[in-house]
């Protein structure tokens, strides 16, 4: 299948990494001869990573709009459903009740979701998942570093409207490293010759040898079939 284009390429340029580039290859920042050549080396270390990672650090957002909902009405997060309730709303039952405007409404749904005690049982409302508010807009984040999406739905799309925005999420500075790497090993042998000198120290380069694929594999997202 095609590999998508990913945060890695955007965020790994060579405008936003030219000085840490020429720190790593020891070139001093006014040197401008090797530029052209860095430049394109880093738009292939880049299109590397992308294309093993598979475009793991992008996420889907949701995004609950309240708009005067009705009872019975629900909304889904993660195999989770909490019900519009017009009164006697049962925070066990992920139940939440409709307020005096849309902004309160908002507000107990997030505190239902945000709960760490529903139904007796010691979790969160939604497991792994965190909302925010703002205005009667629900933003649903991950609670931890993971790579699964959150999957929201709603019964109806203009009361409980979900919409999904994707967002870059943070890049790891090993995967940045793992650039810094392909970059240094491309340039040292660029003109045919393989280079033997090595750096000492945290990253242990040994700039004659591609860096290894599997060193992302921590990050990556494989697709069976």
């Amino acid at each position: 299948m095609p590999m998508p284009s990913g945060p890695v390429q955007s965020a790994f340029t060579w405008a936003a990494y030219e000085s840490e580039v020429k720190d790593y290859l020891f070139i001093e920042t006014t040197e401008t001869s090797y530029d052209t050549v860095l430049e394109r080396l880093v738009k292939a270390a880049a299109r590397k990573a992308d294309e093993y990672l598979m475009n793991a650090f992008e996420d889907l957002t949701p995004k609950i709009t309240i708009a005067s909902p009705v009872a019975d009405q629900q909304v889904d997060i993660n195999g989770c459903a909490f019900t519009v309730k017009a009164s006697d709303a049962d925070a066990d039952d992920r139940e939440f009740a409709i307020g005096a405007t849309n902004d309160l409404t908002a507000q107990a749904l997030v505190d239902l979701i945000n709960s760490d005690i529903l139904g007796g049982v010691a979790e969160i409302g939604v497991p792994g998942v965190t909302a925010s508010r703002s205005g009667a807009v629900i933003t649903l984040a991950k609670r931890y570093d993971n790579v699964t999406n959150i999957e929201c739905s709603s019964s109806d799309d203009t009361t409980l409207r979900v919409d999904l925005y994707r967002v870059a999420a943070t890049v790891p500075d090993d995967a940045i490293l793992w650039c810094l790497a392909f970059v240094a090993w491309r340039f040292e042998n660029r003109d045919g010759r393989k280079s033997t000198r090595t750096e000492s120290g945290v990253t242990g380069v040994d700039w004659g040898d591609r860096p290894a694929m599997d060193l992302l594999d921590p990050y990556a997202m494989h697709y069976a079939g």
